[in-house]
């Protein structure tokens, strides 16, 4: 909350409008940029998974096959 005492100067109210509006943008900006993040992480983490899974599906198959010789 800002306040401006009467007599106000008009510059000054421009400036204290201009300062609230480059915030509420910035603020905006920068949650939107953390979402994008977000997701980001998720869907790495994701990749990570299914691969991980993938290498320890290939494994298992690998030591069926060198069990199953010997």
């Amino acid at each position: 909350t800002d306040f401006l005492s009467k007599p106000f100067d008009p510059d000054e109210a421009l400036n204290r409008i201009k300062n609230i509006l480059i915030s509420y943008h910035s603020r905006k900006e920068l949650l939107n940029f953390n979402n994008h993040l977000e997701n980001t992480v998720q869907l790495r983490t994701q990749e990570l998974f299914e691969t991980k899974l993938k290498i320890i599906q290939h494994l298992t198959f690998e030591e069926n096959i060198v069990g199953s010789i010997l």
